[in-house]
Order: structure tokens, then C-alpha cells, then sequence
């Protein structure tokens, strides 16, 4: 709620200070990531959401039905990026995953189409 009425400093503090939280970090660390990544990417900032999913993806306990959807979205980031090589390489690594919400339609959808962000 931070992020949407424009005090993202006050919602980044938030989201560090639940991963400190001892049950969070025993127990939620990739749900947190993950949370914080789809709202840095629901406001454009391409290069953090790839900072919290790339967490999801390398803590050890994360579900994996998070780390599929994290490897979409780090897909999506670095297309709106312009790194469509990179962008490939991760929708790749979805297709061979769980297929999830629909995970595998998205990613072989922008295999051939690159995935373009919604106007906000």
C-alpha cells in the first residue's frame, strides 16, 4: 500500500524489515521476495523486481511453484528491459518447470512475442 500512494523509501523499509523478522526468514522468505518483487515491477522498476525474484529463486526453502512464477517475471523485467537474450534464457527454465497459473502459456507466448508492460 506504501508503493501505490507514492511513499516507496516507507515501503522498501517495510518489506527489509519483515526479512529480518526471525518466523519470516524461517518460514516466508521467498512469499516476501516475491510480494516485493511484484510490486516493484507493478511500478517499473525492472532492475529491483529482478533483485527480489533472483532471492526467490536462490533461497533454499522457497516453494516451487514460487520459483517458477519468479523465473516468468524476471523474464517479463528483462524484456521491458531490452534484454530480450536474458529475457529467452528465463522463459526457457519456465517451460521445463511445474507449470503454474497458466505459466507455461505466458512464457511460450513471449518465446514468441516479447513481453510488453502495461501502460500505468
Amino acid at each position: 500500500m506504501l508503493y501505490r500512494t507514492g511513499h516507496a523509501e516507507d515501503g522498501a523499509r517495510v518489506f527489509a524489515d519483515l526479512l529480518k523478522d526471525d518466523r519470516v526468514a524461517g518460514q516466508a522468505i521467498d512469499l516476501v521476495n516475491y510480494q516485493w518483487g511484484e510490486t516493484l515491477i507493478a511500478k517499473q522498476d525492472y532492475a529491483g523486481a529482478i533483485a527480489r525474484y533472483k532471492e526467490v529463486q536462490r533461497w533454499p526453502k522457497s516453494d516451487q511453484g514460487l520459483i517458477s512464477l519468479a523465473h516468468l517475471h524476471v523474464g517479463e523485467a528483462l524484456d521491458a528491459l531490452g534484454k530480450r537474450d536474458e529475457a529467452m534464457a528465463e522463459y526457457q527454465v519456465v517451460l521445463k518447470r511445474e507449470n503454474v497459473f497458466d505459466s507455461h502459456k505466458l512464457a511460450a507466448q513471449y518465446v514468441k512475442k516479447p513481453y510488453v508492460a502495461a501502460k500505468s
